[in-house]
Order: C-alpha cells, then structure tokens, then sequence
C-alpha cells in the first residue's frame, strides 16, 4: 500500500510537470503569433 502511494504521488508529479511544460510552449506559441502578426 505504501509502494501504491508513492507511485501515486509520482504520477502527480509528472502530471503537474507536463502541465507546467504545456502552459509554457502554449504560452510560447501565443508569444510567437502574436509576433508574427
């Protein structure tokens, strides 16, 4: 069970770290058009 929570948490970590990592190419994406036009 104490094995199952630490994945658990793992999984969260990652979670929030691609989010983080989607918001900022996102967030570069929109910098970069607005450029552009």
């Amino acid at each position: 069970m104490k094995q199952l929570r630490g994945l658990d948490s793992l999984a969260t970590t990652i979670c929030s770290f691609l989010l983080d990592v989607n918001f900022f190419s996102f967030r570069f994406f929109i910098q970069k058009i607005t450029a552009f036009t």
